[in-house]
């Protein structure tokens, strides 16, 4: 009989920890999700068609957002020249931008959309 009640005892500390071992193994994986390029949560470069302003100095910040697919690269547009009515294709580049922050492709809000980017010598570094 002792023998018995002691498997038992055994047996259901067994499975309490493999349950919890489980509920454990639940809880964090659920919390990792798989890398994703167009929602990086870090500091990633995504080529984009970007709308250049007429004149924007080296070291400049411009306010930029980003929109919808460009019909002739196929590409996601940033504009960085929100004052002119339209920007002539002329000024519209295809780069690899330098995001820092969530960037999430299609934006679903304003706040994915609003970019503050500064012009280096041959990129831009776009930041939340």
């Amino acid at each position: 009989m002792r023998v018995r009640t002691e498997r038992w005892r055994q047996s259901t500390a067994i499975t309490k920890a493999t349950l919890i071992f489980i509920g454990v193994c639940l809880v964090t994986c659920s919390r990792v999700q798989p890398p994703d390029s167009l929602h990086a949560e870090t500091e990633a470069t995504h080529r984009v068609v970007v709308a250049y302003p007429e004149q924007w100095a080296f070291g400049e910040y411009r306010n930029c957002y980003l929109g919808s697919i460009d019909v002739v690269h196929n590409l996601p547009s940033l504009d960085c020249d929100i004052h002119a009515h339209e920007t002539p294709r002329s000024r519209m580049f295809v780069m690899d931008v330098k995001f820092s922050g969530k960037y999430n492709f299609p934006p679903t809000t304003d706040s994915e959309q609003q970019w503050t980017c500064e012009r280096a010598k041959e990129t831009l570094t776009c930041r939340r």
